[in-house]
């Protein structure tokens, strides 16, 4: 999709926290900038042509697959915290990443959820070691009411044992909008401990997709005698 010879080119310097919404909004910034600026004025004045802009290496092309909301999934399992990082900050607007989660809001049997979440942060594990019982599983959520001025649900990925995910925003199947890590807390972690799942787990489990709610099989009433 993105061929043919380039007439200018412009390099930005990432922090490291930006989000595909609000880099595609300074994209589109810059793209119109340039446009304006400077393409349209080497064009009209022939200081540049297509035949003589820069010709681009094909052999650095790279396919870019559809994405699909699958992707979006974050698996505690086998990633690590700032894949799961990156995952929230590159899905973020769409498809969203999404967390399976073991969870109820009584204490009733845990029913396997998959919650949409969003504003991550890596913290070094020893920095909120404080806040996890010492009894407490590798998969076993935990809450933290402030860190950099905001509370958080932390998980500790199974494959990455110094560091630790931080998630700060929730959406809840059936809610229709997003809440804050105090709300989950007290409606999914007050009664039992909640804790993320794998996919084998989730697949055994009665799930709930982000969004939706659950449905009641209709009975049907057999002729009267």
């Amino acid at each position: 999709m993105d061929a043919g010879p380039i007439i200018v080119q412009k390099k930005m310097s990432l922090q490291g926290s930006e989000t595909s919404p609000d880099l595609l909004d300074k994209l589109f910034a810059w793209g119109a900038d340039l446009l304006v600026d400077q393409v349209i004025p080497k064009l009209l004045s022939g200081e540049v042509t297509m035949d003589t802009a820069q010709v681009q290496d094909e052999a650095l092309v790279e396919k870019a697959p559809i994405i699909t909301k699958e992707e979006g999934r974050l698996w505690p399992h086998n990633e690590t915290a700032m894949q799961m990082r990156d995952k929230v900050r590159g899905y973020a607007g769409w498809p969203g990443t999404t967390l399976p989660v073991a969870c109820s809001g009584s204490t009733a049997p845990l029913e396997g959820v998959r919650i949409k979440v969003a504003d991550a942060e890596i913290v070094p594990i020893d920095s909120v070691s404080s806040f996890i019982s010492s009894h407490a599983p590798d998969e076993e959520l935990f809450f933290i009411p402030e860190v950099n001025g905001r509370a958080a649900v932390g998980l500790r990925p199974a494959c990455d044992k110094v560091n630790a995910l931080l998630l700060r925003s929730f959406h809840i199947p059936g809610k229709k909008h997003e809440v804050p890590a105090e709300t989950f807390k007290k409606g999914y972690m007050s009664f039992q401990p909640a804790k993320w799942i794998t996919p084998e787990e989730e697949a055994a489990m009665v799930t709930t997709s982000s969004g939706g709610t659950k449905k009641k099989r209709k009975r049907t009433r057999g002729p009267r005698q």
